[in-house]
């Protein structure tokens, strides 16, 4: 009988693991699905509901990680940090409008990227307020792909890559390709680099605007256009590939 048994047993192993040889395995590694959330400032009140919102801070709130939020043309009065991986899409540029100027002038930055992995595509960003770091667009994190936006008027600075959180611990931030752009007549610079590495700034207009590199390593800046104000590059230990940027000057070298 104990024979039986451990025959029995033995066979009863293997047909269990034919069984789950033709179950399907479930890989954190699959890719997520995908939706999108609509903004729209001005739609009909039927309209609206978890995926058709009237600001951008509802679809942001309301989005999961790989999401698009998809932006009606219309001024937004808005400020918001994006804490998820999405896609923030305008439908126009030129007519899809972010502004900081009715927003809390203590904070002064108009969106701030906190995620890895965030795109912002179709926007015209401008009129951060407040205090000394008012600014479009602010990053505080890694793989961003800011493009095809206009990115103008009285904002402190116009993007700023920054290595540290609020408290001024280090983060290490790199790999960021800002292209495409349109970025003009900001108030202090219309690009800072802060202590960051490794990210791609090409193709961009600079119109009144100028870039700075603060301690910026192993960047590749090419291909932009520069008027107005001279592209700024510090320190020695940089390291960045600069091609075709316009007027470079360089300072703060020890």
């Amino acid at each position: 009988m104990k024979i039986m048994f451990s025959k029995a047993l033995v066979l009863s192993v293997i047909v269990l693991f034919i069984v789950a040889g033709f179950v399907p395995i479930i890989s954190s590694d699959e890719p997520v699905s995908r939706s999108t959330i609509y903004v729209d400032d001005d739609a009909d009140p039927s309209w609206y509901d978890a995926t058709h919102v009237k600001t951008i801070q509802e679809g942001i709130n309301n989005a999961t990680a790989g999401d698009t939020v998809f932006v009606y043309n219309g001024t937004y009065y808005e400020e918001f940090e994006i804490n998820n991986e999405i896609d923030l899409i305008g439908e126009d540029k030129n007519i899809t409008i972010i502004d900081g100027s009715n927003n809390d002038p203590a904070y002064g930055r108009i969106i701030v990227i906190r995620n890895n992995g965030v795109t912002i595509k179709g926007f015209t960003i401008k009129n951060s307020v407040g205090n000394l770091f008012a600014t479009g667009i602010h990053i505080r994190s890694n793989y961003n792909t800011i493009s095809n936006n206009i990115i103008s008027s009285n904002n402190g600075y116009g993007i700023w890559i920054f290595d540290h959180d609020e408290d001024w611990d280090p983060l290490i931030t790199k790999k960021n390709n800002i292209t495409n752009n349109i970025i003009s007549d900001n108030g202090d610079v219309g690009l800072a680099l802060h202590g960051s590495k490794k990210n791609t700034i090409a193709n961009n207009t600079f119109l009144n605007d100028g870039l700075m590199i603060y301690d910026f390593l192993n960047n590749t800046i090419e291909n932009n256009t520069v008027n107005g104000k001279p592209l700024i590059f510090q320190t020695e230990k940089s390291n960045n590939t600069i091609n075709n940027a316009g007027q470079v000057i360089l300072e703060g070298f020890e």
